[in-house]
């Protein structure tokens, strides 16, 4: 159960890193507490619609033998490595914030929710082979997990809004931290250890 909850929280940091920026992007422009309730509400509204998704492939993919789906690990370590050769192509993350849909006469909460969903779209591909492999224990420990990471998400977001040399440290460096994180992650997958 604490390798199912370990897993559970280095595949949420690993596929919502990216997150924490659309999200600075979101509490840096509201100030109403009603309005930023709605930027967690949203959070959790989009990642839970991807996550249930995955338990659908998830249990579509049970029909197949087990030991074929350690060949999924190929697709977080293929994510990993797209993450370095879009690094070192040059397309940076500022480039993607530019071109978020970000009004502020829009509701945060949808805002948010489909933004959420959209950059998670890859995140089924991560989630689907950790889940078909969980039991019924493993997956509401990752879905507690889960509920309690979005929120601490969404704090840190919030926090790293007045903290501008850690929301640096973040940019800087996130093109370290995500791929070692989905490359450690496929190979774990690859190898088995997670099943």
């Amino acid at each position: 159960m604490i390798a199912a909850a370990v897993t559970s929280v280095l595949s949420f940091i690993s596929t919502n890193i990216d997150d924490i920026f659309i999200l600075m992007l979101f509490f840096a422009q509201e100030t109403k507490p009603c309005r930023k309730r709605q930027i967690v509400y949203g959070q959790y509204l989009g990642i839970f619609s991807t996550v249930a998704v995955s338990m659908a492939g998830a249990w579509i993919l049970k029909l197949i033998s087990l030991e074929r789906l350690h060949f999924l690990g190929l697709v977080p370590l293929g994510m990993g490595i797209r993450e370095i050769v879009v690094y070192f192509k040059g397309e940076t993350q500022e480039q993607d914030e530019e071109k978020l849909p970000l009004k502020e006469n829009r509701k945060p909460l949808f805002s948010v929710m489909f933004l959420a969903i959209a950059n998670g779209a890859d995140n089924v591909g991560v989630y689907i082979p950790l889940l078909a492999g969980y039991q019924t224990g493993q997956l509401v420990i990752f879905c507690i997990v889960f509920a309690v990471m979005i929120r601490l998400w969404c704090r840190i977001a919030e926090r790293i809004v007045s903290l501008e040399a850690l929301g640096g440290f973040l940019r800087k460096y996130r093109h370290v931290i995500v791929p070692v994180v989905l490359i450690g992650l496929g190979i774990s997958i690859l190898t088995g250890s997670l099943f």
